[in-house]
């Protein structure tokens, strides 16, 4: 067939299909809330003028944490000749806001007044000098009082200084101005136990005890230059950060266990727990403490993440599984569909499972999954040890199976990483009331493979709203659907007559993309348009068919007694 002929110039057509972004498959993304011990680092080089206060430069100061050195020497400071403490709180909603300064405590700034008494046995010269003692500790020393010659006597001091607020000491120290060299350092010779005695009459005591007896602390010089060390969590460190490497979560929140093998950062251990099950990324977020005010807080900032799909709280409390279940239903009812996994923590008296049952049977919600038992083992890496762990751990795995597989894959017969066994050990038929109350079970195989018996939610009055990876499947397509339209055609202007269609299209093919995922098995009737009184708004409705899980497989068979002839049959083909 000859071409039709085409005179140069630019042929402009216009399509009536939509050019569609794809929208492709992501790992479901796991955030994680719990109480962390971690912090960040700082070190500052200031100088110390007077009693003058500077600002740190971090919020949120640890003052426990805080170290000083004198730059010059790198001698430590003792905590008495500074005071480090908090002077602001922009906002008392914020944790981590807290504005802290560190300033110089002066010491004695003049010396004891010292004559010779008739009472003692000291001769030679003498000098004496006075420090302070607060809640910090002791400052360094005073001026001398200037040196007194004596011959077997003793001393009278008067005009003792008297330390600023806080005082609650003072130490008299002693030095022989000729001699050995330990005598021609200054030595404590005696402790006033108040901030008001004016007077140590007699001090006598013999060279070779005071020579003994402690020297002074170093202190701080008024314009001395300083380093100032210390460990902080502003903040930032209480808002959701993007994990994609577990070492970086010990970095932030501290190691999951302490030296002694106990759980340090429950924050750090739930992130180990979903990465070793799959997970490759989640979102950490640090409670300011482990209770249920403070991570419900934490929880109201994940609302400002829209990626999040599963969502656990690394504390076992009673509490716990219903504000999971707060979160879901707010987020869930503005279109932002993610899911909650809860476990209680039966460390060390186990939940008993009629109180586990009741509290699923009370949520019957298909967004919340809820773990059967109270506290499994796992090998602990320091002690060697089994540890026992409450199942908000086992939940923080769960969380990682699911965000390691399509949203289509029940987690039915599938291991758990991380554990050797159960604590809190089910029967089968206590394993099916467990079930029945909508609890997701996890049970313990033959070798230590500890598996989910049954991937649930606490939903079980449908199959629809009882298979957990049903609900998944259901929650991607709402996302999907919705991030579709929302990139392609909220804001676009069109005739009316062909605004219903552009959404039709968008929704099929995100469809289309679900079934060959195989997340849905089929979907039909997709109808566009627009609702009346309103021109700016397509309403689009469709149906489609889940990708269901096989959970159960009946097998019937009968005897023949008819024939007689059980002989296997032969092909006539075969040779």
């Amino acid at each position: 067939m000859a071409l039709a002929y085409n005179s140069p110039g630019v042929t402009v057509t216009e399509s009536v299909v939509p050019a569609l972004a794809p929208v492709v498959a992501t790992p479901s993304l796991v955030a994680i809330v719990g109480a962390a011990s971690g912090s960040q680092s700082a070190t500052e080089r200031l100088v110390l003028t007077s009693t003058t206060a500077q600002t740190l430069a971090h919020t949120g100061v640890s003052t426990p944490s805080v170290v000083v050195k004198l730059a010059s020497t790198g001698a430590v400071i003792n905590g008495g000749n500074y005071s480090v403490v908090q002077t602001a709180d922009p906002d008392t909603t914020v944790t981590g806001d807290e504005i802290y300064t560190i300033a110089r405590v002066a010491p004695p700034a003049t010396g004891p007044t010292v004559a010779a008494t008739g009472t003692g046995a000291l001769t030679g010269t003498y000098e004496y000098a006075v420090s302070f003692v607060n809640a910090g500790g002791e400052t360094g020393i005073g001026p001398s009082s200037g040196t007194v010659a004596i011959a077997g006597a003793g001393f009278n001091l008067t005009a003792i200084p008297v330390g600023p607020t806080g005082t609650t000491q003072r130490k008299v120290y002693r030095k022989k101005s000729v001699g050995t060299s330990a005598d021609s350092l200054f030595h404590l010779v005696a402790t006033i136990g108040d901030n008001t005695t004016l007077v140590l009459n007699n001090e006598a005591t013999a060279d070779a005890t005071a020579n003994a007896a402690v020297q002074p602390n170093t202190g701080i010089a008024s314009g001395d230059t300083v380093t100032v060390s210390y460990t902080y969590t502003d903040a930032n460190y209480f808002e959701a950060t993007i994990m994609s490497d577990y070492a970086d979560v010990v970095d932030k929140y501290g190691s999951p266990f302490d030296a002694n093998g106990n759980v340090n950062s429950k924050l750090s251990f739930a992130a180990r727990l979903a990465f070793l099950n799959g997970a490759d990324e989640i979102i950490t977020l640090a409670a300011t403490a482990d209770t249920q005010t403070p991570i419900e807080a934490a929880l109201t900032k994940l609302e400002d993440e829209p990626d999040v799909r599963i969502v656990v709280i690394a504390n076992g409390g009673s509490w716990a599984p219903s504000s999971l279940y707060a979160h879901t239903t707010k987020m869930n009812g503005q279109g932002f569909y993610r899911f909650g996994i809860a476990g209680r923590d039966g460390t060390p008296t186990l939940i008993d499972a009629a109180s586990i049952r009741a509290a699923a049977s009370a949520l019957n919600d298909e967004s919340i999954r809820y773990v059967n038992v109270s506290s499994f083992y796992l090998s602990n890496p320091v002690t060697g040890a089994n540890l026992s762990v409450g199942a908000w751990a086992a939940a923080a795995a769960i969380a990682g199976m699911y965000a390691g597989r399509d949203v289509q894959i029940p987690l039915t017969r599938k291991t758990v990483a991380g554990f050797v066994g159960i604590n809190d050990v089910r029967r089968e038929t206590e394993k099916a009331l467990d079930a029945a109350a909508g609890l997701l079970v996890i049970e313990e195989r033959g070798g230590g493979v500890i598996r989910v018996r049954h991937d649930i939610t606490t939903a079980v009055g449908s199959v629809n709203t009882r298979e957990a990876s049903v609900v998944r499947a259901k929650y991607e397509l709402a996302h999907r659907v919705k991030v579709a339209l929302d990139a392609s055609a909220v804001g676009a202007v069109l005739p009316a007559g062909r605004a219903a269609s552009l959404v039709e299209t968008i929704t099929s093919s995100v469809l289309d993309g679900l079934v060959v995922e195989q997340a849905i098995n089929g979907y039909s009737d997709v109808k566009g348009r627009l609702l009346d009184g309103d021109p700016t708004t397509v309403e689009v409705r469709f149906q489609y068919l889940p990708a269901y899980p096989i959970n159960n497989i009946n097998v019937v068979f009968t005897i023949n007694t008819t024939t007689g002839d059980f002989a296997a049959a032969t092909d006539a083909n075969a040779t």
